[in-house]
């Protein structure tokens, strides 16, 4: 059968005969002509037989082969003989539990529909299409072929005298299916586990692989190979987030190593994919590639397009880094108001973020903006909050080099502003800082 098991009686039906075509009598004075030729082979008073019907015009080749004859005398079906046949057949096919249900869903309205003692004949009718529909497309999506094998056997049992009203005892052994299973169904079930156990077992490597390269911060040239393999997997399985992964840390690498023009290809291709994260990311190293070589539209396109995604991720850090990075862009361009609204704006979106180094360097980066203005007052403030969180790090080197860097400016700052004093201590607390790495 073309769904992988074989079912007698269940989808072509037997033990029905089709009517024979009429014979026409000829006329008594032609009788003897009419013997004559038929005795050729020719009788011309008799009507053609369809193409459907063989020479015997008995019996009807149905599109498996096989030859079905069909008696109407016979051919009274109970609709409890129906369900019962039904349901073996869901439960031979194997068929998953989700879908089972879907389609018990269907049986139980005829269970209920035939129960009552004059059943309505349309819905019992339309509740088994929709089940054997149903039926079918699991079928062709086990086999990868298209089947209507179930379908068609409902529609086989429509032409038959189907008893609408329950009864389980009505059997009718003409119709009594047996069900042999092959290994069609199962060969296909099998291929479908081991595709699946594949596909995981490429995720994890992908996964792993990336992590590694990841990790990797001694050589870039082993990271961007890892980064590389991962991208060859993930191609292997066709998965645009992992491409679009993969492409994404080769992109870092290679703007770590200066190569501008290679990270921005990178970067661009990890945007073709459905991941908020990922293309919240990607934008981001398109937008700081922008502005570090002074191409603002392209900056600030990039930054904004960050925003927008990182806004449908609900992904605070990202966005919180694309405004801080907008407002560094105006700043640039010695534009208060635009710089102003922009590091407000991050400073709103950093209250939902958790992680404190981001909150730290957003507070540090906002004072070199409002320090480049000559906003040294704003600068300091700014400065503050970023060094009380620096001073809390558990990471005791990057604690001293973080402090060490905040006092350094906020000496600076306060030599701009005149008191010298402050300067001179606060200088003194940069090196006190560096010596305690």
């Amino acid at each position: 059968m073309q769904f992988g098991v074989v079912l007698y009686n269940i989808i072509n039906p037997v033990n029905i005969t089709y009517r024979n075509l009429p014979t026409i009598k000829p006329k008594k004075e032609e009788a003897k002509a009419t013997e004559e030729k038929a005795q050729e082979g020719v009788n011309s008073n008799l009507p053609q037989t369809p193409d459907v019907l063989d020479e015997k015009q008995k019996r009807r080749e149905f599109p498996n082969g096989n030859a079905v004859a069909i008696d109407y005398a016979k051919n009274k079906i109970n609709i409890s003989q129906i369900l019962t046949d039904f349901r073996s057949t869901i439960s031979a096919i194997a068929t998953p539990p989700k879908i089972m249900e879907e389609i018990e869903g269907y049986l139980k309205i005829i269970d209920t529909e035939s129960a009552k003692e004059t059943p309505n004949k349309d819905i019992i009718r339309t509740n088994l299409k929709y089940a054997s529909q149903i039926t079918d497309n699991y079928i062709s999506e086990t086999l990868e072929k298209e089947s209507k094998v179930v379908e068609n056997w409902i529609d086989a049992l429509f032409l038959q005298r189907i008893v609408y009203k329950a009864n389980p005892e009505d059997v009718n052994e003409a119709y009594k299916i047996k069900i042999e299973k092959s290994a069609k169904i199962e060969d296909a079930k099998q291929r479908g586990i081991e595709a699946k156990e594949q596909k995981e077992q490429d995720k994890t490597s992908f996964i792993s692989i990336l992590k590694e390269a990841k990790a990797e911060k001694s050589d870039l040239k082993v990271a961007f190979s890892k980064c590389t393999e991962a991208l060859n997997l993930a191609k292997k399985m066709g998965n645009p987030e992992y491409i679009a992964a993969a492409h994404l840390e080769r992109a870092k690498i290679l703007d770590k190593c200066d190569y501008p023009r290679l990270a921005v290809s990178e970067f661009a291709r990890a945007t073709n994919c459905n991941d908020h994260n990922i293309k919240t990311h990607a934008h981001l190293g398109l937008a700081q590639i922008y502005d570090d070589y002074g191409e603002f539209e392209g900056a600030k396109e990039n930054y904004h397009e960050a925003v927008a995604q990182s806004g449908e991720g609900n992904n605070m850090t990202g966005q919180t880094l694309a405004l801080k990075g907008l407002g560094t862009l105006y700043a640039n361009k010695f534009d208060m108001q635009n710089t102003q609204m922009f590091n407000d704006l991050a400073l709103i979106s950093m209250e939902d973020v958790q992680n404190e180094n981001i909150k730290a360097r957003t507070y540090k980066r906002i004072a070199d903006d409002y320090s480049y203005l000559g906003e040294n007052k704003k600068a300091l403030n700014y400065l503050k909050l970023s060094t009380e969180i620096f001073n809390n790090q558990e990471n005791k080197a990057l604690r001293a080099e973080n402090l060490e860097k905040n006092y350094t400016m906020a000496s600076d700052l306060m030599g701009k502003l005149g008191n010298d004093s402050k300067a001179k201590s606060l200088l003194l607390k940069a090196r006190l800082a560096k010596l305690s790495a």
